[in-house]
């Protein structure tokens, strides 16, 4: 039995990483083949990839199968700081396909000298009976004075 759910584990791996390989692909040759509306797509905005190899393995070895916004919280699980300022989280959800989903989590007002706002954006799949990462990417903004004040990768000051 054991040797039967490391099978499954490895070949529901396989799968979440060939697709992955197939969005790095669109990306990369400008080819999109993926069924989400193009006024869902991401303007002109510039992100950085984060590995999401391990939280894939985190979610393959759960007995549940938790919603795309719990993946999120498991990846980002920051909370708004209490005190001063106007520090927020918001999470949003667009349903990409059939069996596709995209979270977006914004924290924004940080209580931070340079940096504004951090912007993540995960996309899943359904394989099988569970979600499993595709994608996973970020930016973020400066405040005023401190760099970039749009949504982007390069370094705040």
């Amino acid at each position: 039995m054991k040797f039967h759910n490391t099978y499954i584990a490895l070949l529901l791996l396989l799968l979440v990483s060939l697709l992955a390989c197939k969005e790095n692909l669109e990306s990369k040759t400008g080819f999109q083949t993926s069924e989400k509306p193009k006024n869902l797509l991401d303007s002109e905005e510039k992100f950085e990839t984060i590995d999401f190899s391990m939280l894939n393995m985190e979610l393959i070895k759960r007995k549940d199968d938790p919603s795309p916004e719990s993946i999120m919280k498991m990846y980002y699980p920051n909370q708004v700081e209490e005190g001063e300022g106007k520090e927020k989280i918001s999470v949003t959800r667009n349903v990409i396909s059939e069996k596709g989903v995209e979270v977006k989590l914004i924290h924004e007002n940080l209580m931070d000298d340079s940096l504004n706002g951090v912007k993540h954006i995960l996309r899943v799949k359904r394989v099988g009976a569970r979600w499993m990462i595709v994608s996973l990417k970020k930016n973020w903004k400066c405040w005023e004075g401190r760099g970039h004040a749009y949504w982007g990768i390069e370094k705040c000051k």
